[in-house]
């Protein structure tokens, strides 16, 4: 895993995606799919999970990803909200 500090915000630069990191052990998602959302919520337990927060941490190093305050992360997210959520 990276030396990455937590929490940590992440974003697509597109915004069709948004992530918290509040740790390495969970990660919380929120997906523009159309003009509707979803919100994945991923707590860690087993490798699998492991290996997608590594994936994640990685585009984000090698720059795919973009680097979000918290206001920035919480203003999309509201954004977000505003549109009927699916599940």
């Amino acid at each position: 895993m990276s030396k990455a500090q937590f929490p940590l915000w992440l974003a697509w630069p597109d915004g069709r995606s948004i992530y918290a990191l509040p740790s390495a052990e969970r990660l919380v998602e929120h997906q523009k799919i159309g003009n509707r959302h979803a919100v994945h919520v991923l707590e860690v337990t087993t490798y699998p999970d492991r290996l997608r927060i590594q994936d994640l941490m990685d585009s984000w190093e090698a720059g795919a990803l973009v680097q979000l305050s918290r206001q920035e992360y919480e203003r999309q997210m509201v954004d977000m909200e505003k549109t009927p959520r699916i599940g």
